[in-house]
C-alpha cells in the first residue's frame, strides 16, 4: 500500500485547511478489504459527516486513493486530495499493523 508519509503532508502543496482538518479526524476504521482494495470510513463528528475512502492497489497515483466527499470529487481529478485521505494516511502512518499484515 502507497501511503503519504506524515512529513510530506506537512511539506507538500496540501490546502492548509485540509492539513488541519486531517489531523483533527481520528475516528477512522477499516471498513472492507481484498487483494487490491481497502475501504475505509472515516467519521467527523465537528461536521457530523462520514466519508468512505477507499485505496486502489491496482491504480496509479494518484488515482489510488479516492474519497466520495464533494472536495475529492471536484479536485481529485486534479491529483488532490482531500482532508479525508490524508487522515486515513496519518492515521495508518501512526501504526502500520492497523492492516494486520504490513
Amino acid at each position: 500500500m502507497r501511503l503519504i508519509k506524515p512529513e510530506d503532508i506537512e511539506s507538500a502543496d496540501f490546502a492548509k485547511e485540509s492539513k488541519e482538518r486531517a489531523k483533527r479526524l481520528k475516528d477512522i476504521e477499516i471498513d472492507y478489504r481484498t487483494s487490491k482494495h481497502v475501504g475505509f470510513i472515516v467519521k467527523d463528528d465537528v461536521k457530523d459527516t462520514v466519508h468512505h475512502v477507499i485505496y486502489k492497489d491496482n491504480k496509479p497515483p494518484p488515482a489510488d486513493w479516492s474519497c466520495d466527499c464533494n472536495w475529492h470529487a471536484t479536485r481529485g481529478t486534479f491529483g488532490k486530495y482531500c482532508a479525508h485521505i490524508l487522515a486515513v494516511n496519518l492515521w495508518l502512518s501512526r501504526d502500520k499493523n492497523k492492516l494486520g499484515d504490513e
